[in-house]
């Protein structure tokens, strides 16, 4: 904790027999800084397919969903100002596809055991993170087979 003091990074403080320490690096740099290295490293500069594994993970509503992409379009959500990754694919070149075009496994397992009413709802969120039809049908497709009914 000492070095991260002499850095710059916290400042200390005596209490009483001990000291107290607190950070002096802000929050929403730091957290920029650590998903664009996640994103860059772990989904090779796509954004879109980051996002994509993040609502896999949880239960998000169609409210939450839509909420975030107004945010994000008036400039007003977390990641505003934070550049290269701003509204685009970053390395990957496309919002819902990775750098060299494959779908991530897990994308891919829910897609191919979605059922009819499922899959609607992926497609519509493929959507949302503007993949056109085309990809979408395309995608679907490659995992399912040639009429993309799974069978």
């Amino acid at each position: 904790m000492g070095i991260m003091v002499d850095k710059g990074q916290l400042t200390r403080a005596k209490n009483g027999g001990s000291y107290v320490y607190r950070t002096r690096i802000r929050r929403d740099p730091t957290l920029r800084k650590m998903m664009g290295d996640l994103v860059d490293r772990a989904f090779e500069g796509s954004v879109g397919v980051a996002a994509l594994h993040l609502l896999e993970m949880g239960d998000v509503s169609d409210d939450e969903i839509e909420q975030r992409l107004q945010q994000i379009r008036e400039g007003g959500g977390p990641g505003a100002g934070r550049g290269q990754r701003g509204g685009g694919g970053g390395r990957g070149g496309g919002m819902g596809q990775a750098a060299d075009g494959e779908i991530p496994p897990m994308m891919a397992q829910r897609i191919k055991e979605a059922s009819p009413e499922e899959l609607e709802q992926i497609k519509e969120r493929m959507k949302q993170f503007g993949l056109s039809d085309e990809r979408i049908e395309e995608v679907i497709k490659q995992i399912r087979g040639n009429d993309g009914s799974g069978s």
